[in-house]
């Protein structure tokens, strides 16, 4: 007998914790969730230009959650022939805890920061992942905040006070869209002590977020 997509989880990797805090950090970066349109299911899907940290999602979240001819290859700028490979995963089928992450994440459907979001160090380590930087050798690391309000973003700054971490809120004008946006930057001795409580780089591609 053929098993559904939730009869699969339920079978091989049940969700916890540790996997919803994954899902959280991609979200709060470069992830997103979304309905196909067709029979109201959401799915979740990410894309990176390092195949390495597609694995290591599909390695890490549920068994069964990912197809197995995952990751795609896929190309963002069809009209660049010399545009960088991303490599993309997606999530099949209707899956309850996407379809609650989604309520709280897109509660009037466009992406947003839920009230009740606890940073840890795996949602954190995520998000820097995929969407923080770091400069200046490895001394001024930036979550890129840019796809928030700026309310949110002093929301974000809260959350990591509350855990003892003191970024700064900095504003970035972009003269192609005529629009300010908020990042949230660390200073060095805050750089310093994010990266020390989030662990070392998991992924060989983004130790430059470590400065290494």
């Amino acid at each position: 007998m053929k098993l559904t997509l939730e009869e699969k989880l339920y079978i091989y990797g049940k969700w916890n914790d540790y996997h919803l805090s994954i899902l959280e950090g991609e979200i709060l970066g470069d992830g997103c969730i979304c309905s196909n349109g067709k029979n109201g299911a959401y799915h979740f899907s990410h894309a990176t230009i390092s195949k390495e940290y597609e694995e290591y999602l599909i390695k890490n979240m549920p068994r069964g959650l990912f197809s197995e001819n995952q990751p795609y290859t896929c190309y963002p700028n069809i009209k660049n022939k010399n545009s960088k490979i991303y490599y993309k995963i997606s999530t099949n089928g209707f899956i309850d805890t996407i379809h609650e992450c989604y309520k709280r994440f897109y509660p009037e459907g466009e992406k947003s920061i839920p009230k009740d979001l606890v940073l840890n160090k795996v949602n954190c380590f995520h998000w820097y992942v995929g969407d923080g930087t770091n400069i200046k050798n490895g001394h001024s690391a930036t979550f890129c905040t840019n796809g928030f309000k700026k309310a949110e973003v002093e929301l974000l700054i809260s959350k990591f006070e509350s855990i003892d971490l003191y970024p700064k809120m900095r504003k970035c004008y972009r003269k192609e869209y005529d629009k300010n946006y908020y990042l949230i930057n660390f200073l060095k001795d805050e750089t310093e002590k994010l990266l020390r409580w989030l662990g070392d780089s998991k992924i060989k591609f983004f130790r430059y977020k470590w400065g290494l």
